[in-house]
């Protein structure tokens, strides 16, 4: 990005403040959390990362992240972003500030209309989840429970059969259930996955060079439970998922940059916000 100091003081009122990603143009301070692991602010690939390293919100509001890595566990920083593929246990992951869900609950009268972007490096389908039980990759709630025990906001899981299922709770124990089917050659390679609901539906789309695949629904109820003390989690995580027989080897997977936006504060379609990211990022050609 080029920049322009100027050695005085600038008066044009209507310049758009100097951001730090472009995603943040234009969104009206409407995206809550934005990290991205290969950038350098946000997160520093020289050192090892290890529990409690800081994830700094691109956004520059303070709402800041962390690793949590349990004793016994490790991860890596592997082609621009976070490797889980060493993972034998739950409950390791990248963790995000309540700020942006509480921003969300709004005292419990907010409309909840938001997306949240991912991208990853999916497991190859060698290495795919094969149990019963779905497999989580992303949750907001506690790490003791999943959305069926505790508040949630949102959860990303790998089905069995080489499925993902986008799974926003409305209740506890109650969620909409959004699957996607990744292209063939999607497994093993970086995408974008990305849920939104707005007025006109819900959304979970997953882009990458194969294409688009795109599952909608209609916008339903808001969620009843409290998520506003919850945190983003991506990784191994929650009560769906410890590495074992059937899904050991779906941890073998990578995090390299996720969003979170409140959609009633930006005013934003999601499709053009998430395409227009989506050439931007692939276009750094630093995540693999």
């Amino acid at each position: 990005m080029l920049k322009i100091t100027l050695n005085q003081a600038c008066t044009d009122t209507a310049l758009a403040t100097l951001q730090r990603d472009q995603l943040l143009y234009g969104a009206s301070g409407g995206v809550l959390s934005l990290y991205d692991i290969a950038n350098s602010y946000c997160y520093d690939s020289t050192t090892s990362p290890t529990t409690a390293k800081v994830l700094t919100n691109i956004n520059e509001s303070g709402n800041n992240g962390s690793l949590v890595v349990l004793s016994g566990q490790t991860l890596s920083n592997a082609g621009g972003g976070i490797s889980f593929a060493a993972l034998t246990d739950k409950n390791s992951y990248a963790k995000g500030n309540a700020a942006p869900l509480s921003n969300l609950w709004g005292a419990g009268s907010g409309l909840q209309y938001f997306m949240y972007c991912i991208y990853v490096k999916l497991p190859l389908l060698a290495d795919w989840n094969t149990s019963s039980s779905a497999f989580a990759m992303l949750q907001f709630g506690a790490d003791t429970g999943d959305y069926r025990t505790v508040a949630d906001l949102l959860a990303l899981t790998q089905n069995n059969s080489g499925g993902l299922a986008f799974r926003r709770q409305k209740a506890i124990n109650s969620a909409d259930v959004l699957v996607l089917t990744p292209a063939t050659a999607d497994y093993g390679s970086v995408v974008q996955l990305a849920f939104w609901r707005n007025a006109s539906g819900q959304g979970a789309r997953l882009k990458s060079a194969n294409g688009t695949v795109l599952t909608t629904t209609t916008v339903n109820t808001a969620n009843s439970a409290d998520f506003s003390a919850c945190t983003q989690k991506v990784g191994s995580v929650g009560t769906f998922n410890i590495p074992a027989a059937g899904n050991g080897n779906a941890v073998k997977w990578r995090y390299y940059r996720s969003f979170l936006e409140n959609l009633t504060t930006s005013g934003r379609d999601p499709v053009t916000v998430l395409d227009a990211d989506y050439t931007r990022t692939i276009a750094r050609g630093v995540f693999s």
